[in-house]
């Protein structure tokens, strides 16, 4: 399956108020005015701290706890997944690195996107030395959701084999410098992960010297981004 990666005329975004840094993946909430932060929980832990000040979450058993994966975990995200609040599925995906039993983390990667399916809201992917086996799965899923590859570090060549299959890459403080020049417009977000000492702002600064296009052109672009997954931070 091939898609294309359409750019959207922003001039509505423009009409809004004042542009804001997008933050695609975090694990720490961002309460400055001119920032929008999708901020990442495990199930259980979103649904005990009731973080009303977050207005945008992810919710998503994480590859490296799949082996502790339980039915209330599974049935408290599908949920969760009704909430407005709730945008996308994440983090989640597959690790050969981690010392979590691979098959557990299979089962328990095609579970959760077979929810996203239902949902239809774009599923946030941790994908480390797996990309064949992240492709594999994502063929099975009939109505697939967005995929969005986060903390891409990757080469020019594997970016084009995700984006062939219309995947999404997400983009951190740690990057291959070609491939962030060569990436298509509409192909990326920006995001910090769960580095407490990176600045989203900065991080758009870097990419945009990068790209050589101006920082407003590059926030532009992240809220044309958003949008072309159904996510529309001014909603929220």
């Amino acid at each position: 399956m091939v898609f294309s990666f359409l750019y959207i005329c922003p001039r509505t975004f423009l009409l809004r108020k004042k542009m804001k840094f997008l933050n695609f993946h975090t694990h720490q909430a961002d309460q400055r005015p001119d920032v929008a932060a999708i901020v990442c929980y495990e199930p259980l832990a979103f649904q005990q701290e009731s973080p009303s000040a977050c207005p945008m979450a992810s919710v998503g058993l994480h590859p490296w706890h799949a082996d502790v994966c339980s039915g209330a975990q599974l049935n408290t995200l599908a949920q969760l997944l009704q909430l407005p609040q709730i945008v996308a599925v994440g983090e989640v995906g597959l690790d050969r690195l981690c010392q979590t039993d691979y098959q557990h983390q299979l089962k328990t990667f095609d579970i959760q996107l077979r929810l996203a399916s239902v949902v239809q809201k774009p599923v946030i992917v941790h994908c480390v030395k797996a990309i064949d086996d992240l492709l594999a799965e994502l063929d099975v899923i009939d109505n697939r959701p967005p995929i969005i590859v986060h903390g891409f570090r990757g080469k020019p060549q594997q970016a084009e084999q995700l984006l062939r299959h219309g995947c999404r890459l997400s983009i951190g403080g740690k990057y291959n410098t070609e491939t962030v020049q060569k990436l298509p417009s509409g192909a990326f977000m920006i995001e910090t992960d769960d580095d407490a000492e990176a600045d989203i702002k900065q991080i758009y600064s870097q990419i945009a010297e990068i790209r050589d296009c101006t920082l407003q052109q590059l926030m532009m672009q992240q809220q044309t981004n958003w949008a072309s997954i159904g996510i529309l931070p001014d909603n929220q």
